[in-house]
C-alpha cells in the first residue's frame, strides 16, 4: 500500500479529522486509491513507522506556494495557486485548516521553514481525502 508520513505536529489533527490533505512534491496516489498515513516511531529513516490510519484519496491538484516579492513586510507573504488559480485570503485560511495549522500565518511559517518558500517557490500536489474514509489504527497491507 502506498503511504505518507507525517510530523508529530500533524498526528492529533489527523487523527481528528481535522487535517484532511497533504502537499507533496510529487503525487504518489490517484483518486479513489486508499493510502496509508503513517509516521516514524522515533528517528526518521533509522525507526519503525507507526500507523496513523488508512483513507480514500478523493482528489489531487497542483499547487504553487511562492512568496509574493512585492510585499515590504519583514515576514514573506505567501501566495498559494491551485490548479493555476491564486486563493484569496479566505482561501489561504480554508487551506491552513484543511492542513492542520492554526490559521494563515503558522502554514507560512512552516512553509518557509521546511520548504524555503521565501527563496524557491514549492512546485507541488495536494493530496485530499474524505473523512468519512479514514480508518483510524493498524491497517491492511
Amino acid at each position: 500500500m502506498k503511504y505518507y508520513t507525517f510530523n508529530p505536529q500533524f498526528h492529533a489533527a489527523i487523527l481528528a479529522c481535522a487535517k484532511v490533505s497533504t502537499i507533496r512534491p510529487k503525487q504518489k496516489v490517484k483518486p479513489g486509491e486508499r493510502f496509508a498515513l503513517r509516521h516514524w516511531t522515533g528517528a526518521p529513516y533509522r525507526s519503525k513507522m507507526g500507523w496513523l490510519g488508512t483513507a480514500v484519496c478523493t482528489r489531487v491538484r497542483s499547487i504553487l506556494i511562492y512568496r509574493n516579492i512585492t510585499s515590504h513586510s519583514p515576514f514573506p507573504r505567501m501566495c498559494v495557486d491551485v490548479d493555476e488559480k491564486q486563493l484569496n485570503p479566505l482561501g489561504l485560511l480554508q487551506l491552513a485548516d484543511q492542513e492542520g495549522f492554526v490559521g494563515r500565518y503558522e502554514m507560512e511559517r512552516w512553509f518557509v521553514d521546511n520548504h524555503k518558500i521565501d527563496v524557491t517557490p514549492l512546485d507541488a500536489v495536494i493530496t485530499e481525502w474524505d473523512p468519512s474514509t479514514f480508518i483510524a489504527g493498524e491497517a491492511q497491507s
